[in-house]
């Protein structure tokens, strides 16, 4: 038999019926698809898994019968729209089907990812806070307690053993990964600030009563000892270690501003570093606080970026996390940006989409589907300490539980890791600091290399 799949479905295909097929069965499932509206057409068919997402009646020991809610022939955004749910943590169904329990899955599977992909909620009217971000606080996978189970994922792997129940066709579950990020948010601690900024800090030692750190800036200017930002051939040594050649580094390169701090990009220093991690792995770019809503700023600094690397840049993450839609993702669209790292939340570590694989982008404002590829993250370390108030031993706990939720799916680990967060004048104790390295040696355990 053939990888593909016939569904019947009684009703107008629409965009997002292409969308969420394409997700699960082309780009997850490995089968191509079929849809049908003709019953007898669906009934004759012997070489195909069958799938009956429609209100026909059809029983076939080959064929799937999944409940139809109906959402995925909307075409419009409804701000007072919430599907029904049932139950909640790792057994939420979203769109169940209440009364008729003879389905063979019993909830509309195909609208409840759609739902979570699309991240329709973002749409709808919700209290921002202070950097006008959604806060997991306002999710419904916080109201129902899944933040930290990758429902989609499941979902995805329930489709697999049904279909693989119904025919001799074996479908293979997906392998499961690992890739680190990296935020270089600001590159040295205390050098290369330019001669203002360096002043500023010649101030602030002279007011501190922190005698470590005043003896670290004294060092550091005056060469003696290594910036404590610059952490990067430690984080070298590190990825060999675990053999580990897939990390990405995302620079801020804007100018100076209340929130972006790094150095300037014009600086030599800055250029070579930039360069020399270049020759090793991915770069993407790490778009300033303002950029978000100034598209002219976002192509300067893609443009600066870019030159320093002689190299288009494909790959984005904003700066603290800053994502409204659907206009962040359509300027980065706009500037040729292919592959984003910003989904995920910053209050909490956990799945924003539900989902820990990559999928294109459905721009629900214009109903239809994107050429940005969005690749979430779970797990970024100002989360655990700064916003969760976790200690090392119980960070490393609930990470290795979504580690464990992915090996069962054939997920991907993505995490976010800065290279500030190695200094323990600023509050990044030891235990904190080695915390990372058993994360990824709880990350890459038992990880199929390709």
């Amino acid at each position: 038999m053939d990888k593909k799949v016939l569904i019947l479905i009684d009703s107008p295909i629409t965009n997002r019926h292409h969308y969420v097929f394409d997700f699960l069965f082309y780009e997850n499932l490995g089968l191509s698809y079929t849809i049908t509206s003709d019953i007898s057409q669906f009934k004759e068919c012997n070489d195909s898994l069958k799938i009956n997402y429609s209100g026909k009646q059809y029983d076939s020991s080959n064929c799937l019968k999944v409940f139809n809610q109906g959402f995925l022939e909307q075409n419009q955004i409804y701000q007072n729209f919430q599907p029904e749910v049932l139950n909640s943590g790792k057994e939420t169904l979203l769109f169940p089907a209440l009364v008729d329990f003879t389905f063979d899955i019993n909830f509309d599977i195909f609208s409840a990812c759609f739902y979570l992909l699309s991240r329709y909620e973002e749409y709808q009217n919700f209290e921002p806070d202070k950097h006008i971000r959604f806060c997991s606080s306002s999710s419904l996978a916080k109201k129902y307690d899944f933040i930290q189970f990758p429902l989609v994922d499941s979902w995805i792997e329930l489709i697999r053993v049904r279909l693989n129940s119904i025919s001799d066709l074996k479908i293979e579950k997906a392998k499961y990964t690992f890739q680190p990020t990296y935020d270089i948010d600001i590159a040295w601690a205390f050098k290369h600030k330019g001669f203002v900024r360096t002043l500023g800090l010649l101030v602030r030692l002279l007011k501190s009563k922190n005698k470590q750190l005043n003896i670290d800036i004294i060092n550091t200017l005056f060469n003696n000892k290594k910036d404590p930002y610059q952490v990067f051939d430690d984080l070298d040594n590190l990825h060999e270690t675990y053999s580990i050649a897939n990390a990405i580094y995302f620079f801020a390169v804007g100018k100076w501003s209340s929130f972006d701090k790094n150095t300037s990009i014009s600086n030599l220093e800055f250029q070579s570093l930039i360069q020399r991690i270049h020759k090793k792995y991915e770069l993407g770019i790490h778009p300033s606080y303002r950029s978000n809503t100034h598209v002219d700023i976002l192509k300067s600094e893609l443009q600066s970026l870019e030159k320093t690397v002689e190299k288009n840049i494909l790959k984005s993450r904003q700066h603290y996390l800053k994502l409204s839609f659907p206009t962040t993702y359509q300027n980065l669209i706009q500037q040729g940006i292919k592959e984003d790292y910003t989904l995920g939340y910053s209050d909490c570590i956990g799945f924003r989409a539900s989902c820990s694989r990559s999928f294109l982008w459905y721009d629900l404002s214009e109903e239809k589907t994107s050429t940005l590829r969005i690749f979430p993250f779970q797990v970024m370390d100002i989360s655990l300490f700064n916003y969760m108030n976790l200690s090392p031993e119980k960070a490393l706990n609930q990470t290795e539980e979504i580690i464990n939720y992915l090996h069962s799916f054939g997920g991907t680990l993505r995490t976010i890791w800065h290279n500030s967060s190695f200094y323990t004048e600023e509050g990044w104790t030891i235990e904190k600091q080695n915390m990372y390295e058993s994360l990824i040696k709880k990350a890459t355990k038992d990880m199929k290399f390709s």
